[in-house]
């Protein structure tokens, strides 16, 4: 796994921007990114800080992006429960932000 891992990560124009979230199956927080169709993701890495607004869509289950998550997330979790939803969260660009962290 680590050497298909190594040499996978070695071409990313190959990947996609559009990140993914997996969902219960009546999760509430889904359905509201659904109501509103976007949201504002948020988060820190290191000593940097990034905000990244984002349309929201609900994938299908023959989606390969739906695959891909799922099938990641029953690696880790052979109990998932019937039902579940992806949505993606594709970023838009030209409105994102980032900016350094100071660390005392």
């Amino acid at each position: 796994m680590e050497i298909l891992a190594a040499n996978y990560f070695q071409h990313p124009v190959e990947f996609s921007d559009v990140m993914t979230g997996l969902f219960g199956a009546d999760s509430s927080v889904a359905t509201g990114l659904l109501n509103h169709g976007r949201c504002v993701l948020e988060f820190e890495a290191y000593a940097q800080a990034y905000r990244l607004p984002c349309k929201v869509a609900e994938l299908a289950t023959d989606d390969a992006f739906f695959q891909a998550t799922y099938w990641h997330n029953r690696m880790f979790n052979p109990n998932m429960p019937p039902g579940v939803r992806v949505l993606s969260f594709a970023p838009d660009w030209t409105h994102a932000a980032g900016w350094r962290i100071d660390i005392d």
